[in-house]
């Protein structure tokens, strides 16, 4: 997010409410970037900044629409170019740690479990990569996978995402 976007309206209580108008911007961007990836239009270079982007701002995304957005197109990033991500996967299996963790804390809101969801979504992907890859992640990964499948809500809502992956395999 870029502080310039951020404007900030004042009420006469004194609370502030912050208005980000980044949002059309970020959503315009991940979307093109999705078209581009289905293309085959970037290059390995151009990915793997990408990928390296979303490790390290989309995690921290306040907006429910953007987080999705980024984590649909890391998703789709490790579904056709895995052996790009594995490179990063420590890195960004340590973020989705963290949010798991914030997240099912905070598992009743709706906001929450559409972002969780569409973290567990790339989160299969990029698990899928780094199992086929030899990886030295594969250990990380079924620890977390271990982890997931520890709260029941949550291993359903990731049996349902497998189930609906495969499909569109």
């Amino acid at each position: 997010m870029r502080p310039e976007l951020i404007n900030e309206i004042a009420f006469p209580d004194g609370t502030v409410q912050k208005i980000d108008d980044g949002v059309p911007i970020r959503r315009a961007s991940f979307n093109v970037l999705s078209q581009l990836i289905d293309n085959g239009s970037l290059q390995a270079g151009e990915i793997l900044k990408l990928v390296d982007f979303i490790i390290e701002k989309s995690f921290e995304e306040l907006q429910s629409e953007i987080f999705v957005l980024a984590n649909s197109v890391l998703g789709q990033v490790a579904r056709k170019f895995p052996e790009m991500v594995v490179s990063r996967a420590d890195a960004t299996l340590a973020k989705m740690e963290k949010k798991y963790d914030f997240y099912v804390k905070s598992l009743t809101s709706e906001i929450i479990e559409k972002k969780l969801i569409a973290m567990l979504k790339a989160f299969y992907w990029l698990n899928t990569a780094v199992q086929h890859d030899e990886s030295s992640s594969k250990d990380k990964f079924s620890a977390f996978t271990a982890k997931l499948n520890s709260k029941e809500q949550v291993a359903q809502l990731f049996d349902k995402i497998k189930q609906q992956q495969k499909k569109n395999m």
